[in-house]
């Protein structure tokens, strides 16, 4: 209607022709104006794809074709690297003055009264908030939970076990998502979301989760449309952060309305994240409310697809963790296969930054792909770009300084606050694995698929599932 009123509104004597020649010369204006900024801007030295130079498209374009993580090392090998140790700590080490970019506001309700921990881009509110909430990621809370993992590592184990007799092809890729799925149920809630039992995404996380994604990475492009768009797409049904906020909300309600225990002291040591947060509510209402708990609980949805490419089980984390080998393959493999797959952007602070030799002004938006970064010889070897994990059986020292220049779980004071439970879970999981079936490729001779949405999937990780006759010790 509104827009039958505007075309109405046209003036009668404004004919085609004029219309056509309005449209032309508007282009013509936009293009010429953004050959301008090109032109006079200070980064205009640095090289890099032409289209880049003159407009955001071209990143929203390779974004949307879900290889950006292979693009970034073209693009290095082709116009030279702007990424380097010392970048990667002048950009995101403790205390840097460098920001989140505007890229994070389209993972956050745009109508909520205050960011999640990781679109919340003011470094004093979210460090506040960390401080608050960092005891319940600690390792020493996460090993408490630890029976919950192997609950859920056993529940895989019977369903991958039920595939040899019947020689059916397995999307191992799924499997291990769904598994990734129910451990943040169990050891947040106390119960599993059944995405194992089910053998589907009965509640519909895993399809929100993914929804979520693709919205935050190519809209996180265009900042300035995601008021209005969120709420287009809310109103449509699709939106897949307000389905996870739901889920979470009804969890933490539930919780909430649950009586307190009125005689003896309340057991903390085994209790679910869930639990300790309403512990905490209760005690500090006024330092620990109930968005606090939604936001909370919304970063955990996040970190279960941190897990997406490995997972965990049976052996003790203490045990799998004195396991020299499996570190060094689960550390390689985090590193050729990182999960987040588009640079880290951060905004340059007030007064401007040098940076690898280069002065960028105030305001510029800079960022690093740990999928680039993980490829520098000076820091992991000539064999950089060879998935070696006997690189990281040397010493502590030598581990020490990769592990400084590694993105997989960001740095800083904005690294992944969900590390410790995803290393648990792969930490458990893989010598179960390994110890009880033999998995083959069903096509060994083509090249894993992959999609890039923020964080890069496997599309066709198609396996054949063999028990092993004899199952080696760890």
């Amino acid at each position: 209607m509104a827009i039958a009123q505007s075309l109405l509104s046209i003036p009668s004597h404004l004919t085609l022709q004029n219309l056509s020649s309005l449209c032309l010369l508007a282009l013509t204006t936009t293009i010429l104006t953004s050959a301008i900024q090109a032109a006079l801007s200070p980064l205009r030295s640095i090289p890099g794809p032409f289209l880049a130079r003159f407009t955001r498209l071209w990143l929203l374009w390779h974004f949307w074709r879900g290889d950006f993580h292979k693009t970034n090392i073209q693009l290095h090998n082709i116009y030279g690297t702007l990424s380097s140790p010392a970048a990667l700590k002048t950009i995101y080490a403790h205390g840097s003055p460098f920001t989140k970019s505007a890229f994070y506001d389209a993972s956050r309700n745009p109508d909520a009264p205050r960011a999640d921990l990781f679109s919340d881009r003011d470094p004093a509110a979210h460090a506040s908030f960390r401080r608050r909430v960092a005891q319940l990621y600690s390792l020493s809370t996460v090993v408490r939970m630890e029976d919950e993992v192997r609950g859920c590592v056993r529940e895989l184990l019977a369903r991958l076990g039920g595939f040899p007799e019947s020689g059916e092809r397995v999307d191992l890729q799924h499997w291990l998502q769904c598994y990734a799925f129910d451990v943040v149920g169990a050891v947040t809630v106390s119960r599993r979301f059944g995405v194992l039992d089910r053998e589907e995404d009965c509640l519909g996380l895993l399809e929100a989760l993914h929804r979520s994604l693709v919205y935050l990475t190519h809209v996180g492009v265009v900042p300035e449309v995601h008021r209005w768009l969120y709420a287009v797409v809310k109103r449509v049904g699709r939106n897949g952060m307000s389905g996870l906020f739901a889920f979470a909300a009804g969890a933490v309600g539930e919780r909430l309305k649950a009586p307190e225990e009125e005689k003896g002291e309340v057991d903390e040591e085994g209790e679910d994240f869930l639990a300790k947060m309403v512990r905490m509510h209760r005690r500090e209402p006024e330092k620990f409310g109930f968005l606090d708990m939604m936001m909370l609980r919304a970063e955990l949805e996040t970190a279960a697809v941190e897990r997406l490419i490995p997972s965990a089980e049976p052996v003790s984390y203490q045990q799998a963790q004195k396991l020299a080998y499996l570190q060094a393959v689960i550390s390689e493999g985090l590193r050729v296969h990182s999960p987040p797959g588009v640079p880290l952007s951060r905004e340059v602070p007030k007064g401007g930054a040098q940076v690898d030799g280069i002065y960028f002004p105030e305001e510029s938006v800079l960022g690093m792909n740990a999928w680039v970064m993980h490829l520098d010889k000076d820091v992991f070897g000539e064999d950089a770009e060879e998935y070696k994990p006997e690189r990281w059986l040397v010493s502590k020292e030598d581990i020490g300084r990769m592990n400084r220049n590694t993105l997989t779980w960001g740095l800083g004071s904005r690294n992944c606050i969900g590390k410790n439970i995803a290393l648990m879970e792969i930490s458990i999981l893989i010598p179960e694995l390994v110890r009880k079936f033999d998995f083959q490729l069903v096509d060994p001779d083509s090249k894993l698929e992959t999609h890039n949405i923020f964080f890069v999937k496997q599309k066709n990780f198609w396996v054949k599932v063999k028990e092993r006759t004899t199952q080696g010790q760890c």
